[in-house]
């Protein structure tokens, strides 16, 4: 088991606040964007290649830690997924993904792609 120096998910706010960070300027809503890539990545590579996910991601298990990468804990709860699962989800979040990256044209043509999945 490792020590995960950080913070957790549940108390960024105050972290940001005691770092001098006002929690709704552009810097705090960088940092929310790079954390969800961050957490994007992090599940998509347990689920996509490890074949599992998280099943208790609550703020308090997610970490910000002091270098910036993201710490996940307590993997008393997951679940195995399989390559069929696998592969669908996969399609989805390259569809969503897709569709998000549109702007909003479109949405009849991501509608059939959905479907097709």
């Amino acid at each position: 088991m490792d020590y995960l120096r950080g913070e957790p998910l549940s108390r960024a706010v105050e972290a940001m606040e005691a770092r001098g960070i006002d929690p709704d300027s552009a810097e705090a809503q960088l940092f929310g964007r790079k954390l969800l890539s961050a957490l994007t990545e992090a599940f998509g590579l347990t689920i996509l290649e490890g074949g599992f996910f998280h099943a208790d991601p609550h703020p308090g298990n997610i970490f910000v830690l002091d270098d910036g990468r993201v710490g996940l804990i307590d993997f008393g709860q997951v679940k195995q997924i399989g390559a069929r699962a696998s592969t669908t989800l996969a399609k989805v979040m390259v569809a969503l993904a897709a569709r998000g990256a549109g702007g909003g044209e479109g949405e009849d043509e991501d509608e059939a792609q959905l479907d097709e999945i």
